[in-house]
């Protein structure tokens, strides 16, 4: 898996310029460098003809035997090698590049890919013009022209809509006498809808506007540029249905194995960065506070007390934008159902770090339950090594909760979380060659509308129209190691900074660095609590350094708050001393895939998790841990692949979520493949796909623990 390939957030401009070849400014040159040059290009597309008879003679005229691959957002013609971007829309893989397969028919005019601008960037790069006589050759083998319908709909998408048309693409079109009209006004392109005898249905897009319109009928002796589609097999946008079926295909290799470990357990990660604004970002859910003014809580809904029966507080007026009445009424049942111990929504986590109810997405074997009280987590009276402020769990059970534990606390909540948010599959898509692919082909599903996720079938998509996305690679270290086991763990908390993958941070300091050269919107936010509202504690609010933080976020709310752009940038400059200390990028989701090769003998291979905000676990596409919907406590939660192997995971379809239809990798029975031993226990040597997904939409701190334990 390549990590530096150009995404959908590129622009058509840098898109077509990658690998190009200048233009030439051989045409300003004066006296004998004419003649020279003259005779340079003639070399140069005599060489290019001959290139092209030579393609001919192997391949042929027509469709050839060698088809396309497909690499994430990358297509490869096998017919010239030649690479395009793509992006699903739809149900349909969409070239975001012109067609540059040149090809000749006899070498007749009418017949060939033609260039119109040769003296300008090569072709090769900015695509060929073809005639309407001859378009059933010019798309890789399984593509095809869209139709004008599937035009209407790619002009309307985000994938469009992200890239700005670069100015080789307006070339117009060639007319039947070969002289290039329409050339910098407008791009053609062919439909594959006919209209009339020896018409064929034509769009255009213009400049000025960037608008969409049928350009009319256009003659088939005419020469347009080319965009081909794929049936994609399903559209990327989730309908909330299960995918109610096994499905049938083959999987990749690419990821990372957890059994290839001397440099680390690796994890692919992709990573969705989110602008402030965002209406299931930043909604301080989980908080209840008193505002002292029981004439607006009376009017409110509140029956008693000091508004402590309302999930919001008092008013916005401090200046924070975005937290207006929608806020208050539209988005309030999203918000209510959020895991909170005062209304007792959602589900506590006891001691152990198992829930105290059922979870109805989770399948029997791994819907395991407490029988100790609530695990509670809070600000611990000891302070780290540094001195710093520490928090972690007051009350567990020893040997069942790992991370950071405390000696006595200041002040601790309960922990709770939000169950059965998402569905129990996930939906795997085939690429072209019916493989399925681990990264780019998985689609996660809505189960509900809970906890601030109104618009969740953008957290974690392809095609989000706002998200910014980046890869990288999720390294667990070797922490410890025995003649038995070896462990690997990363862990970020209050008292080292936090998880920021799109910042870098001074462990040390908490000082913000910078942020990382990855697609990003950057530093939006604060790492300090600072909620929109008269909150009881604000005045006493302090960072883990023990720094009063009360000041920087009057003026965070002052410039906005939380929802305001560039708010977070201008309260830290403000006041530099502590405000840069604090800069974060929160906002953000990520979705990390491994596989694993399972064995008999290993029977403690485990992964342990504490979050805060969201966590969903899926091994072969089925759920395996629900921490859903934690917000700012953060959560436990643990897999052991021994007890996943017993039960057939992935392979049976489990009593508890047989409505959802069979598992979805269960048709894998192939060697080596997960269901290698049917429906039953887990075949030895058999490889399992993990996938996790976490969402960070809190500011405040981010919390990332994450242990695999793996058997020597």
């Amino acid at each position: 898996m390549m990590f530096d390939r150009n995404h959908a957030q590129s622009s058509w401009r840098s898109v077509a310029t990658i690998g190009s070849i200048p233009a030439s400014s051989s045409s300003r040159r004066r006296g004998s460098i004419h003649f020279i040059f003259a005779l340079v290009l003639l070399f140069l597309l005599t060489a290019c003809t001959s290139y092209y008879e030579e393609f001919e003679d192997e391949y042929g005229y027509g469709k050839s035997s060698k088809g396309y691959k497909i690499d994430g957002t990358t297509l490869t013609d096998l017919r010239d090698e030649h690479t395009y971007n793509v992006a699903k829309v739809g149900n349909l893989y969409w070239m975001l590049d012109n067609v540059a397969y040149k090809f000749y028919r006899n070498h007749d005019e009418e017949d060939k890919a033609d260039c119109p601008r040769p003296s300008e960037r090569t072709c090769v790069e900015t695509g060929f013009l073809y005639p309407g006589t001859k378009l059933d050759y010019v798309c890789p083998n399984g593509w095809r022209l869209p139709s004008y319908e599937e035009w209407e709909e790619f002009s309307n998408s985000s994938a469009f809509q992200n890239y700005t048309l670069d100015n080789d693409v307006y070339k117009g079109y060639l007319s039947g006498d070969r002289s290039l009209n329409k050339d910098g006004e407008a791009a053609y392109f062919w439909t594959n809808d006919a209209d009339g005898n020896h018409y064929r249905k034509c769009v255009s897009f213009t400049p000025e506007s960037g608008s969409f319109q049928i350009a009319g009928p256009c003659h088939e002796q005419w020469k347009l540029a080319v965009r081909c589609v794929l049936e994609g097999g399903g559209s990327d946008e989730s309908d909330g249905s299960s995918s109610g079926e096994s499905q049938t295909g083959s999987i990749t290799g690419d990821g990372y194995s957890l059994n290839d470990n001397e440099n680390g357990v690796k994890f692919v990660t992709v990573i969705r960065d989110f602008p402030v604004g965002h209406p299931d970002f930043e909604n301080f859910s989980e908080e209840y506070a008193s505002t002292g003014d029981n004439y607006y809580c009376k009017n409110h809904g509140a029956t008693s007390g000091q508004c402590g029966e309302l999930i919001y507080n008092t008013s916005t007026s401090l200046g924070a934008i975005l937290y207006d009445e929608d806020w208050y009424s539209t988005y309030a049942p999203y918000h209510l159902s959020c895991g909170n111990a005062r209304t007792k929504v959602g589900d506590w986590i006891g001691q152990d770090g198992l829930p105290s109810s059922s979870n109805p997405m989770l399948p029997s074997y791994a819907d395991d339950k407490t029988m100790y009280d609530t695990l509670r987590f809070g600000e611990c009276n000891d302070k780290s090594a540094a001195g710093y402020t520490q928090r972690g769990y007051e009350k567990y059970v020893d040997g069942k909760i790992t991370g950071p534990k405390c000696n006595g606390v200041l002040w601790s909540n309960p922990v709770y979380y939000t169950p059965g948010m998402v569905q129990p599959y996930l939906i795997f898509k085939p690429n072209s060659n019916g493989k399925f692919d681990m990264v780019e082909g998985v689609t996660i599903q809505k189960a509900v509308d809970a906890c601030d996720n109104m618009h969740f079938d953008e957290w974690f998509a392809e095609t989000s129209a706002q998200a910014k996305r980046s890869e990288t690679v999720l390294t667990l270290p070797l922490t410890s190691t025995s003649e038995r086991e070896n462990t690997y763990a990363v862990d970020y908390n209050y008292a080292n900074g936090g998880f920021f993958p799109l910042d870098s941070v001074d462990v040390t300091t908490q000082q913000f660095v910078s942020s990382k050269n990855v697609e990003q919107w950057g530093p939006q936010s604060l790492s300090i609590y600072c909620p929109p509202y008269e909150y009881q504690y604000a005045a006493t609010q302090a960072d883990a350094m023990g720094r009063n933080t009360a000041s920087l976020c009057t003026r965070w709310l002052n410039e906005g708050g939380p929802r305001g752009e560039g708010a977070a940038m201008n309260a830290a400059s403000a006041d530099p001393a502590i405000g840069l200390i604090h800069l974060r990028n929160f906002g953000w989701t990520m979705m990390s895939y491994a596989k694993y090769k399972f064995s008999w003998d290993k029977v403690n291979d485990a992964i342990e998790f504490i979050t805060d905000d969201d966590l969903w676990v899926f091994v072969d596409g089925v759920l395996v841990l629900d921490r859903g919907g934690t917000k700012s406590v953060p959560a436990p939660g643990h897999i052991r692949f021994y007890d996943l192997a017993k039960a057939g995971h992935g392979c049976v379809t489990d009593k508890n979520i047989e409505g959802f239809g069979a598992p979805p990798l269960a048709a894998m029975t192939g060697e080596g493949e997960n269901c290698e031993g049917g429906e039953g226990p887990w075949a030895d040597n058999t490889w399992h796909h993990i996938h996790i997904f976490h969402a960070e939409r809190q500011s405040d701190v981010s919390v990332f623990y994450m242990n695999v334990n793996l058997q020597n």
